[in-house]
């Protein structure tokens, strides 16, 4: 098992590509699990980086986790977003509480 505590050397050594991706999304998963074990700016900076070059699954995965640990804030891009799905959840969230965000 990779330790993939450091964020920073995550990401200069896999960048975020197609054949990545799945990495990636193991990550986050590990990220959501365990929040408190890695650095808040470095998880900042991964969730960034999936929300700019991901699938929309996994973009709306990493606003998603951005809203639970930084705050609205942190998805206000979506609403500007390449994907219809994630303009109308960013469209949702704005509106009102959500009852469930995952």
């Amino acid at each position: 098992d990779m330790d993939f505590g450091n964020l920073s050397s995550f990401l200069s050594i896999f960048p975020l590509r197609k054949e990545t991706e799945g990495l990636y999304t193991y990550i986050l998963a590990r990220i959501r699990r365990e929040p408190t074990k890695f650095s808040r700016q470095e998880v900042r900076k991964f969730l960034k980086r999936m929300i700019r070059g991901s699938s929309t699954w996994n973009r709306l995965a990493a606003y998603k986790l951005g809203i639970i640990l930084f705050g609205k804030r942190f998805a206000s891009p979506a609403d500007q977003d390449s994907s219809r799905i994630i303009r109308q959840w960013a469209r949702s969230l704005a509106e009102g509480p959500q009852e469930e965000l995952f």
